[in-house]
């Protein structure tokens, strides 16, 4: 009997860890209109596997500290993000803020999720934990810079605000997804 594919895939996933090259290959291949959905499928595939604790391996590359367990789920919600182009400016304050804020990692995913399926073509993704002088608070906030901006842009980050809005009213942090309209090439 044959396995089916979904069986198949699991077995490959499981039986290595995954790494830059899986995602660079998929970047490699179709154009822009049939990239989104492929990487979309394989990020949301791998975040599947790894939320389970399939994906691990001496091959894997870490942004943790030697002094954080690699199966920390913010560790692996972090370099899931790396991999698909969605840089994460100071992990280690974010980590920090999911340890507090436990409840805002499925949140973050959610929003990151939703940032890279409407925004990945079209603007450069970067996450960070902001820190609000005015207000003295921090939170998570997902940058959004594109090589131009129009209201396209920005119903897309409206978009992908509608997607994460509810479950932040019963949550213990924040998070935000925004834009400084900066340009892509100047950062």
């Amino acid at each position: 009997m044959n396995p089916s594919l979904a069986e198949q895939r699991e077995t490959d996933l499981q039986s290595r860890a995954a790494g830059p090259s899986d995602f660079s290959l998929l970047s490699a291949v179709g154009s822009a209109e049939t990239k989104q959905p492929i990487q979309l499928y394989r990020y949301l595939e791998l975040r599947s596997v790894i939320e389970c604790g399939s994906v691990t391996g001496e091959g894997s590359t870490s942004i943790a500290p030697a002094s954080m367990a690699l199966t920390n789920p913010s560790n692996q919600f972090l370099e899931s993000l790396s991999g698909f182009g969605i840089e994460v400016l100071d992990p280690d304050s974010l980590r920090s803020y999911f340890l507090v804020h436990r409840d805002m990692l499925s949140i973050a995913k959610s929003a990151c999720d939703a940032a890279f399926f409407f925004l990945a073509t079209s603007a450069k993704l970067s996450i960070e934990l902001y820190r609000d002088p005015e207000e003295e608070d921090e939170y998570p906030m997902i940058w959004v810079r594109a090589k131009q901006y129009n209201s396209e842009i920005l119903d897309k980050i409206q978009e992908v605000r509608r997607e994460y809005e509810r479950a932040l009213a019963s949550s213990s942090g924040w998070l935000m997804v925004g834009t400084d309209f900066r340009l892509q090439s100047d950062v």
